[in-house]
């Protein structure tokens, strides 16, 4: 087991490392070694577990004797077990209403950063927690955060400039989650955020700091956020999670997190007029893309390149600014759209101005 656990850490995220540890300890429990019957995995498996919980285990402990039987040639007694799915939990989140209740309450410049980061960004708790203020970077119109552990690993993550002005202004030199009393857990934030969203008369089956980001996530997609935007933002390793949230609603992009998240259209904005129709093959003027062209100084022939897949092309252009003024290197973004992103910037390059602006 030991050996096979060491083989997925190579391969997987943290979390489902976890999860292999986990279900095989229960095996362990009852077999001391292989080969083993299928009365035996059942026994592992017994107990008062949720339907997912019961389900990750008997994926976790099928796919180790299948990596058993291909090894060592233990036969896999369980290889013909369907596995049931449990059924997908609805995502928790709050209306645009309670979003307000929540944001109109007296709270101390430390609670007040905490609520508004995870609504702001979607960022999980535990994640939040390891932040501290040499990860924080603000420019001229956005905070940029680098998480240090994520699920996945770290992670950078984009929030209003004010927010990231409220995380310097609290705790001290190096920290953010300190007080008087010393540093604070993760397990008192989430008390923490426990006890506002009680203040704020949220229901008790949805006063959770995750709830948070299932709002973030939700409204997000509900005012026309991308999948594959939110897929990066909330740094999930697979499109079937973000897909919970573009089922209730209908390379990280700072226009669209302006655009779309949640407390941004707190501040007011002034709607700029709708523009002419530009030629066939050619951006909009005033668009997200003729302006993404205009930052690097495409030519008129680069931009009807880009034009041909408007959101990809606004992605590389984004992640290309964004490497060049050092905020966030290329090799950060997750390795397909790393890929997708280098191949289209190797189609825009010869249509660059020398000296892009950046």
């Amino acid at each position: 087991m030991a050996l096979y656990v060491l083989q997925r850490q190579e391969e997987c995220a943290p979390a489902t490392v976890n999860l292999d540890r986990w279900a095989l300890g229960k095996l362990a429990q009852v077999a001391d070694t292989l080969p083993v019957d299928a009365q035996t995995v059942a026994a592992a498996m017994e107990g008062d577990y949720a339907s997912t919980s019961h389900s990750t285990m008997a994926i976790s402990i099928k796919q180790f004797l299948n990596w058993a039987e291909v090894e060592y040639g233990y036969q896999n007694p369980i290889k013909n077990w369907r596995v049931r799915k449990g059924k997908s939990r609805v995502p928790r989140y709050f209306s645009e209403e309670e979003v307000d209740r929540i944001l109109s309450l007296k709270l101390t410049p430390l609670n007040r950063a905490l609520i508004m980061t995870l609504l702001n960004t979607g960022v999980r708790i535990g994640e939040l927690a390891c932040l501290k203020k040499q990860d924080i970077t603000l420019n001229k119109d956005h905070a940029l955060l680098r998480i240090p552990k994520g699920k996945a690993g770290p992670r950078p993550v984009i929030a209003m400039r004010e927010i990231g002005e409220m995380l310097l202004a609290i705790g001290n030199e190096t920290e953010i989650w300190v007080e008087h009393r010393g540093s604070i857990s993760r397990k008192c934030l989430s008390r923490r955020v426990k006890g506002i969203l009680s203040k704020a008369g949220i229901d008790e089956d949805r006063v959770a700091a995750h709830a948070c980001r299932h709002t973030f996530a939700c409204q997000f997609t509900s005012k026309g956020g991308k999948e594959f935007q939110l897929q990066e933002l909330l740094g999930h390793s697979s499109l079937d999670m973000t897909r919970r949230y573009v089922q209730i609603a209908s390379p990280l992009k700072i226009e669209a997190h302006a655009e779309f998240a949640p407390l941004m259209e707190k501040s007011q904005q002034v709607e700029e007029p709708r523009q002419p129709a530009a030629p066939i093959g050619m951006p909009a003027t005033g668009s997200p893309l003729a302006l993404a062209c205009e930052h690097i100084g495409l030519s008129a022939e680069g931009r009807a390149v880009a034009a041909a897949d408007p959101d990809k092309a606004i992605r590389a252009i984004l992640f290309y600014r964004a490497e060049m003024s050092g905020e966030l290197p290329l090799q950060d973004a997750m390795p397909p759209l790393r890929e997708s992103i280098a191949d289209l910037l190797d189609d825009l390059e010869p249509y660059m101005s020398p000296s892009p602006d950046c």
